[in-house]
């Protein structure tokens, strides 16, 4: 029964928390954040302007270290490895 009560407890939760997020962001502080949205209005990237070849490379570099963190990631040897041989 336990487990029962906290799953309907996520569930709700989640909702809950949801509609409110929905209400204070969504409906009451929205004139808010369009007035005051500043220099970061216009900032997202076209399409052709990513930088494809440096996701691709961080994403080798990941897989080839399988690195589970940023600090495990800088004292991996496998990516060490990698960065001596080339």
């Amino acid at each position: 029964m336990d487990a029962k009560k906290r799953i309907l407890a996520t569930l709700v939760g989640f909702v809950v928390f949801f509609l409110l997020g929905w209400l204070f962001y969504g409906f009451l502080l929205m004139g808010f954040y369009a007035e005051n949205a500043g220099s970061a209005t216009n900032v997202m990237r076209a399409e052709t302007d990513m930088v494809w070849w440096a996701l691709i490379v961080g994403n080798v570099f990941r897989r080839i270290s399988s690195c589970t963190s940023s600090a495990s990631g800088l004292t991996s040897p496998r990516l060490a490895v990698v960065f001596l041989q080339a």
